[in-house]
Formats: structure tokens, C-alpha cells, sequence
């Protein structure tokens, strides 16, 4: 695996996680 798919896999995965806690955020929001 070369760096670059590395860095790529690592921003995914990284953006997936920040659309995950701002659903959460939001359900959160309308829970209340």
C-alpha cells in the first residue's frame, strides 16, 4: 500500500466519522 492510498483511506475514514457525530449531534438536537 502506498503512502498516498494510505493518507486517502485515513481522510475517509476520518470524514465518516465526523458525518457519524454530526447525525448524532443532530438527533441529539431534536431528541430534546
Amino acid at each position: 500500500m502506498r503512502i498516498e492510498d494510505l493518507t486517502k483511506d485515513i481522510t475517509l475514514k476520518i470524514t465518516s466519522y465526523k458525518d457519524l457525530y454530526i447525525l448524532y449531534y443532530i438527533g441529539m438536537d431534536y431528541s430534546i
